[in-house]
């Protein structure tokens, strides 16, 4: 065989030997932490708690998301919904949801006072004005819980050794979209659920703490505190995973919940969808340059296709191409998740492209606005000329 046959196969061996490790690490994730069903709903330790849902527009079923947060089984608890726009829609439907459970503590904000470069960190911080309580959850808007997500979130604070938790999670398909944002929406879920999330189970079997999604951000008061507060994140992108770095580094524990939180995708062209798997990508790579660069093995199926083309095409190789898409279906099956099987090749694909265009030098935009990004995180606003014939004054 020549040299680059013989690297293509030991890239493929390898890949297979990762897609069968992640089935085993997330198969072993869910068995020995069952989502919720070991959360004694008579346990004492029920701190209060604040739950902060930065919004910026209006996200597909935001008022049952919404409502999923306020409909907590748990004794005492905070939500402020909030807005830089006074004008946010999602302020309206926050409101309804006030008006109609005026039982509950919900506190609804809005400030256009913007601190750094991370207009959602900005938000928060107005936020953090009205939280009345030292135990802290930071969720993103998307995202939908059952009744028992408090219980089993602030479960590991009776630890005081915790300084953070955080939540898995998996996108799923909204109940109303066009067969064509179906695919579409598939796809992104795809890149989270076959990609993202197996990624994540792997390094924690393999004890690898320190990340945060936005999924979920529970933490202490006094530990954000004594990392100079949410003003500490106010230019960084990606400011779910620093703020799990900086509580870990900073000596606290960090904890990847039992409990998986469901984020309920938009509809989207499939250039949107694609421009965010492509920003995902380069912010990772941005955070975690040298596994994101190891990463290339884990795309088992484009390099049993390389193989097959370094093999001149041989019908041996091929079965090697087929072989790593049944791997894949299969492991995608282990996770319980067989939903849209049909979609995981042209994923796999599509993931493979994104990866290699995530290599080339680019910016980030983000709500529109372009940056460059610091090996540190740190987000550089890049100026917007103005249009052509504008006073310059």
């Amino acid at each position: 065989m020549h040299t680059l046959q013989l690297i293509t196969i030991a890239l493929v061996c390898v890949s297979a030997t990762y897609t069968v490790l992640s089935a085993v690490a997330i198969w072993r994730f869910a068995r020995l932490n069952p989502q919720s069903s070991n959360i004694n709903p008579q346990s004492p330790f029920t701190p209060p708690v604040t739950i902060l849902k930065p919004v910026c527009g209006l996200d597909a079923e935001a008022e049952e998301n919404f409502r999923s947060f306020i409909k907590q089984d748990y004794p005492d608890f905070q939500v402020i919904f909030g807005a830089l726009d006074h004008d946010d829609p999602a302020l309206v439907v926050a409101l309804k949801l006030a008006t109609k459970f005026d039982e509950r503590d919900i506190r609804i904000t809005s400030n256009p006072r913007i601190i750094g470069a991370n207009l959602k960190v900005a938000n928060l911080i107005n936020m953090m004005d009205h939280a009345k309580h030292d135990l802290l959850i930071i969720a993103d808007s998307d995202m939908r819980v059952n009744h028992d997500y408090l219980r089993a979130v602030i479960a590991p604070f009776a630890d005081e050794r915790v300084g953070l938790v955080t939540c898995p999670y998996r996108g799923v398909m909204p109940r109303e979209a066009t067969r064509w944002q179906r695919i579409v929406i598939a796809l992104h879920a795809l890149g989270i659920n076959a990609d993202f999330m197996p990624s994540v189970m792997v390094a924690h079997l393999l004890g690898m703490r320190g990340f945060a999604f936005g999924s979920t951000i529970a933490i202490r008061r006094r530990v954000l505190d004594e990392l100079g507060g949410l003003a500490r994140l106010k230019d960084h992108l990606a400011d779910d995973y620093w703020l799990g770095q900086f509580v870990q580094h900073a000596g606290h524990k960090v904890v990847l919940s039992r409990y998986v939180v469901d984020n309920v995708l938009s509809p989207e062209s499939f250039g949107e969808m694609f421009a965010r798997r492509l920003r995902w990508a380069r912010t990772v790579k941005l955070c975690q340059p040298v596994g994101y660069l190891g990463s290339f093995v884990t795309h088992l199926v484009p390099l049993a296709v390389a193989n097959a083309i370094a093999r001149g095409l041989h019908p041996d190789a091929w079965a090697t191409v087929v072989g790593a898409v049944l791997l894949r279906m299969v492991s995608h099956l282990v996770r319980g998740a067989g939903r849209d099987l049909w979609l995981l090749p042209m994923n796999d694909l599509l993931s493979f492209v994104v990866f290699l265009l995530s290599l080339l030098p680019g910016q980030i935009v983000w709500r529109g606005q372009k940056f460059r990004v610091t090996k540190d995180g740190v987000l550089d606003a890049i100026p917007t000329p103005p249009p052509s014939g504008a006073s310059r004054t």
